[in-house]
């Protein structure tokens, strides 16, 4: 075979793959599933401290869905959002066009730790969100909330309890 038509296959050749990897991502994007739309929370275990019964938790928000601005994840409305502590709960506002930073807050622990090292302990997350009006006037946001761990002799299993 002559050099143009060994160019003439490798031509053909290379479009043909061409045409099935965007047919290939057409297909995906077509199938992939919607986005959230709400907030998304990634909690995740940074120490438990059986002394003083309570964990630190940190916190990584995303907006999703139309709360959210790709592709850097800015907020399109103003929300507040509301977590609980060992002493209360807390606010955490955030404006329409700014991120929303992640923060650490510590919760309080249950169970009896006096079968170390097989005790079973839980940790309760609250957490609500509304728009800028807050608790009295906002419109509720829904909230998705994932949780991990990396701290050794800690396993996380989850149990979601809608209120």
């Amino acid at each position: 075979m002559n050099a143009p038509a060994r160019i003439a296959v490798w031509a053909v050749v290379i479009a043909v793959v061409a045409v099935l990897a965007a047919t290939a991502i057409h297909a995906a994007s077509a199938t992939a599933a919607p986005s959230f739309n709400g907030i998304v929370l990634d909690a995740r275990l940074i120490t438990v401290n059986t002394a003083t019964a309570s964990v630190t938790v940190r916190i990584d928000p995303t907006p999703g869905g139309s709360f959210g601005q790709p592709p850097l994840d800015l907020l399109t409305k103003d929300v507040v959002l509301y977590t609980s502590t060992v002493s209360g709960s807390l606010a955490h506002s955030y404006r329409a066009g700014d991120f929303m930073d992640p923060f650490e807050t510590t919760v309080p622990l249950d169970g009896d730790t006096s079968t170390y090292p097989f005790h079973h302990l839980k940790v309760e997350i609250s957490a609500l969100a509304r728009t800028a009006g807050g608790v009295r006037s906002g419109k509720t946001v829904p909230l998705r909330l994932g949780i991990s761990n990396s701290l050794a002799g800690y396993r996380v299993s989850t149990k979601s309890a809608v209120r």
